[in-house]
């Protein structure tokens, strides 16, 4: 069961990802990996922001660390630097797992690649 799901995640065009219930990156799916060049110390916990464009830092820190003390789900976009120095555009989501007395057992997102769209949006 779980390498079927893992295959599928894979598989997947969008960047799984999950969280603990304080917001610490604890799994990526490969897909991260190659795009950002990161190993695994150099992504995991909170290690994931150093790949952040330096003007997305503070505003997606601010929003997801909101996310993670709420439990609101989280809805960003920023830019995030690939092996070769460029950066992308992506659209990050999350929302949290919860035990049947409310508190968030993990949080689960994904990150959309909007490059294009993004580029286009600011070319108008």
């Amino acid at each position: 069961r779980e390498a079927r799901y893992r295959a599928t995640v894979e598989l997947s065009p969008l960047i799984a990802w999950s969280a603990d219930p304080q917001g610490g990156i604890v799994d990526v799916v490969s897909r991260w990996y190659e795009q950002t060049g990161l190993t695994p110390e150099q992504t995991l916990g909170t290690a994931w922001a150093a790949a952040l464009h330096p003007e997305d830092v503070a505003e997606t820190s601010r929003q997801w660390r909101h996310a993670t003390e709420t439990g609101e789900p989280f809805s960003t976009e920023y830019r995030y630097r690939l092996r070769d120095g460029s950066y992308r555009w992506i659209h990050a989501r999350a929302t949290p797992l919860r035990a049947e007395d409310g508190s968030i057992i993990r949080w689960y997102g994904t990150l959309d690649d909007i490059h294009d769209r993004k580029l286009a949006e600011i070319a108008l």
